[in-house]
C-alpha cells in the first residue's frame, strides 16, 4: 500500500525566505559586478574576474528561484555561491577599493567598504538559512513526489477501468475515446449529466493537461523574473559606473582647468597652455625717468618646468632632464638601492629607470598631475606612463620640490617610483622577497628645528597625522596604483583612521632650502595587520615637503613607495 498523502503542501516559510533572499543577494552582486566592470575598464585589467563574479551572481538569481521547489542540488548550489561571494566581499582590500573609487572622498570609500563587509556577512547568514531549510525542502520534495505518483495512479485507473478495445462491438467507441484523450475537447458536462452517460467512459484527462499548462506558465513567469532582475541590476550598475567614470575624468581635468587661471597656488594639469605672465605695466613714456623703479621680473609658472621635463623625456634626453636639476639635488630612484645626491648621480638613476631608449625616443603620457606654488617654491606630484614603440607601457609616480630663481625653475629633490599593488607587496613582504630600501644617511642642512620636526613627525602614526598641514593643496601619494589624496584635511582624516603604526627605520636626510620651506627623505617602517590578522611590517621610502606655518613645520606633500625591482 502507498503512504497516505495530503493535498495541502507542507510549510515552506524558511525555504521561501531563503530563496527570495538568495535572489536579492544575486541581484545586489550583479549590480556591484556591473559597476566594477565599468570601472576596471579604465585600468584595462580585471575584466575576467569581474565577468566570473557576474556569472556567479546570475547563477544566484536562478538557483534562488529553483530551490523553492525543494531541490537539494539547487539549495546546496545556492549556499555554495553565497559563501563564495561573501568570502570575496570580506577579503576586498580597502586600498584596491580606494583606487577604483578615487573620485569619492576617503570617508565615503571607507563607508562603502563597511557596506560591502555588511553585505558579505549578510550573505553568510543567508547561506546558513539555506542549510537550515533542508528539512522543509525534503518534506516538500516528498510531497511533490507523492502527488505526482497519485496523479499517475489516477490516470492509469481511468485508462484501465473498462478495456473496451477488447469488445468488438465497442471498438469504434474506444477509438473515439483515444482520439479525445490526445485532442482534448471542451470541458465535460456537470456531474449530474455525466452520470447519465454510458458507464465506463470517463471524461478526458483534463486535470493532467491543466497541470502541464500551469507548470509551463510558471516556468515562463520565472524566466521573465530572472530577466527583469538581471536587466535591472545590469542597467542600474552600468549607469552608476558610467557616472563614476565621468566624475573621475572631471576630477582629473580639474587641475588642468585651474592651471589656466594663473593663480599662485594651483593644480597644474597636462596640456600645452600656461598661466599668464605677470609684468609691471610700462610707463607711458618710452624712456622712463632714471629714478623710476626697475620693472618687476616676469613670474614664470612652474608649468614651464613640467613641460620641459616631459619634452626631454619624450626625446630620451636624460642630460636635458638633469640640466633642470640643482647641482646638489637629492633623489630616490625607482629601485630600492637608488638613493643619491648630485646632478650626475641622478641622471644615472634616471637612465637606469628608463631602460634602453630607442632612437625615435619615448612615448610620454601624463595620467595625473598637480602642483602648488608657495613663496617661490613648488611641490609637484605627477603620474606618467612611459613606453617605447612596441613595448609595454610603464607607470611612474613622481614627486618633486622645485625652486624659482630669476625666473628659472630648478628641481631640488625628487622621488621616482613604480606603483605596486598592496596585495603583491604584502605577499612579497610575508615571503621575505620584497627589496629592502637602501639606508638613508643622517644629515641635515639648515636649522636643527626642521630636523627635530621631521624625526618627531615620523615617530608614530599619531605624530605624523598631527604634523600634516591642512593646506588645501597638500598632497599624498600612496605606494599602490591610484592612491592619491589632495587636501590637508582629507589626508589627516585618512591617516587618523588607519589601523597601523609607523616609525623611522634608519636615518633622515633633511634640508632647509628657505626660511619657510624644506624637504626630508626617510625610510619608514609601516606596521599593519595582514589578512591573516598578524602584524606585517613594510619599509617604505618617503619624500616629504615641509613648510613653516605659524612658526611650526608642517608636511604639505608625501610620497610613499616600495623600492623595486618587483618581480
Amino acid at each position: 500500500m502507498s503512504a497516505p498523502h495530503s493535498d495541502q503542501p507542507p510549510g515552506r516559510t524558511v525555504l521561501r525566505a531563503a530563496g527570495i533572499l538568495t535572489q536579492v543577494s544575486g541581484a545586489a552582486c550583479l549590480l556591484l559586478g556591473t559597476i566594477a566592470f565599468v570601472l576596471v575598464q579604465q585600468n584595462h585589467s580585471g575584466a575576467v574576474l569581474v565577468s566570473v563574479w557576474a556569472a556567479a551572481a546570475m547563477a544566484c538569481l536562478v538557483v534562488g528561484g529553483l530551490m523553492t521547489r525543494g531541490g537539494l542540488v539547487s539549495l546546496f548550489a545556492s549556499a555554495t555561491l553565497l559563501i563564495g561571494c561573501a568570502a570575496v566581499l570580506l577579503l576586498i582590500d580597502l586600498a584596491q577599493l580606494r583606487s577604483l573609487l578615487r573620485v569619492l572622498p576617503e570617508s565615503d570609500v571607507e563607508m562603502l567598504g563597511n557596506v560591502l563587509v555588511g553585505l558579505g556577512i549578510g550573505m553568510l547568514v543567508i547561506s546558513v538559512l539555506c542549510l537550515a531549510a533542508i528539512p522543509q525542502a525534503r518534506r516538500y520534495a516528498d510531497w511533490m513526489r507523492a502527488m505526482i505518483a497519485a496523479e499517475e495512479r489516477e490516470a492509469q485507473a481511468s485508462s484501465t477501468e473498462l478495456p473496451v478495445a477488447s469488445i468488438p462491438s465497442l471498438r469504434p467507441f474506444a477509438q473515439a475515446a483515444a482520439v479525445t484523450a490526445y485532442h482534448p475537447q471542451p470541458a465535460p458536462a456537470p456531474a449530474a449529466e455525466a452520470a447519465s452517460t454510458q458507464k465506463g467512459f470517463p471524461p478526458p484527462p483534463v486535470r493532467a493537461l491543466t497541470t502541464l499548462k500551469i507548470k509551463a506558465a510558471e516556468t515562463r513567469s520565472r524566466r521573465r523574473m530572472y530577466l527583469a532582475l538581471g536587466g535591472l541590476a545590469i542597467g542600474v550598475g552600468t549607469g552608476v559606473g558610467v557616472v563614476m567614470v565621468m566624475a573621475t575624468k572631471g576630477h582629473r581635468a580639474a587641475p588642468e582647468a585651474a592651471a589656466g587661471a594663473g593663480s599662485s597656488t594651483t593644480g597644474v594639469g597636462p596640456g600645452s597652455g600656461s598661466a599668464a605672465a605677470v609684468v609691471a605695466p610700462p610707463d607711458r613714456d618710452d624712456t622712463p625717468p632714471s629714478d623710476a623703479p626697475a620693472p618687476a621680473p616676469a613670474i614664470t609658472p612652474v608649468r614651464t618646468l613640467i613641460d620641459a621635463e616631459r619634452a626631454a623625456l619624450a626625446k630620451g634626453d636624460t642630460k636635458a632632464v638633469a640640466a633642470l636639476l640643482a647641482p646638489h639635488a637629492f633623489g630616490f630612484g625607482a629601485d630600492a638601492d637608488e638613493v643619491a645626491e648630485g646632478r650626475d648621480a641622478l641622471e644615472a638613476q634616471l637612465r637606469n629607470d628608463l631602460g634602453e631608449i630607442p632612437p625615435e625616443g619615448l612615448i610620454v603620457e601624463s595620467k595625473f598631475l598637480a602642483a602648488a606654488e608657495h613663496a617661490g617654491h613648488a611641490w609637484i606630484a605627477e603620474e606618467l606612463e612611459i613606453s617605447a614603440p612596441g613595448a609595454a607601457p610603464r607607470r611612474f609616480t613622481i614627486t618633486q620640490l622645485a625652486q624659482s630663481e630669476g625666473g628659472t625653475w630648478t628641481v631640488l629633490a625628487w622621488h621616482w617610483a613604480h606603483p605596486v599593488p598592496d596585495a603583491i607587496a604584502e605577499r612579497m613582504a610575508i615571503l621575505g622577497t620584497l627589496p629592502t630600501p637602501r639606508a638613508v644617511p643622517n644629515q641635515h642642512d639648515g636649522l636643527p628645528e626642521l630636523d627635530k620636526a621631521v624625526r618627531a613627525a615620523f615617530a608614530s602614526r599619531a605624530a605624523f597625522t598631527a604634523a600634516r598641514s591642512e593646506h588645501p593643496e597638500a598632497f599624498n601619494f600612496g605606494s599602490a596604483p591610484g592612491e592619491r589624496v589632495i587636501g590637508g584635511a582629507a589626508i589627516k582624516r585618512l591617516f587618523g583612521r588607519l589601523r597601523a603604526e609607523l616609525r623611522l627605520h634608519d636615518g633622515a636626510r633633511v634640508a632647509q632650502v628657505d626660511a619657510n620651506v624644506g624637504w626630508a627623505a626617510v625610510n619608514v617602517d609601516f606596521t599593519s595587520k595582514s589578512r591573516a590578522a598578524t602584524d606585517l611590517t613594510q619599509t617604505f621610502r618617503v619624500l616629504a615637503i615641509m613648510v613653516r606655518e605659524d612658526e611650526t613645520w608642517r608636511i604639505v606633500q608625501t610620497h610613499w613607495s616600495n623600492g623595486g625591482p618587483i618581480r
